[in-house]
């Protein structure tokens, strides 16, 4: 999945799980394996409340209580990381399960949801009461001001070229 979104500033992650809950997040930093936390306060998760008629999307905004927005590991895929202290200074859904806002494991067959102070977000996955999910359908759209498509891949491309090659320049 990463050797398609490489390069894309802006992602939208789109998940269907088996018990038919839909959700996931917007990120606007592109997805690189890196050993910390990155991304900036444009990202949000978001659901789909199923118990409206209408299917109304509830969005949860960047709080800035934390820089835990996501991260990205060659095992887990992450968004929203910060955790509150203590299970009392969760203000806003103390009978919820406490830790990360969403997690992609490698076979992108589970993850798993948690109330964070990154995005003051509930569980996700709403029918399980368990934090683990089963993903019966997962998508990554690139959000892009370029047409046609391959205008937005020479872009992406040349930006990548840029950053590689301002590391090694200042790496010198």
């Amino acid at each position: 999945m990463l050797s398609n979104i490489y390069g894309s500033t802006r992602t939208l992650l789109v998940i269907e799980t088996t018990q038919g809950d839909r959700f996931g997040s917007f990120t606007s930093e592109p997805w690189r394996i890196k050993p910390a936390f990155f991304g900036t306060g444009e990202s949000f998760l978001w659901r789909v409340n199923n118990s409206q008629p209408t299917s109304e999307i509830e969005v949860f905004r960047y709080s800035g209580l934390d820089q835990f927005v996501q991260r990205c590991t060659n095992n887990h895929l992450w968004v929203g990381g910060g955790s509150w202290k203590t299970e009392k200074e969760c203000p806003y859904y103390p009978s919820e399960p406490i830790g990360l806002g969403l997690t992609i494991h490698r076979d992108m067959q589970y993850g798993t949801s948690a109330s964070c102070a990154t995005f003051l977000n509930p569980c996700l996955s709403r029918r399980n009461k368990e934090t683990r999910f089963e993903i019966s359908n997962l998508e990554m759209w690139t959000v892009t001001p370029f047409y046609p498509a391959n205008e937005a891949k020479r872009a992406e491309e040349r930006k990548i070229f840029v950053e590689k090659h301002s590391r090694v320049a200042n790496d010198d």
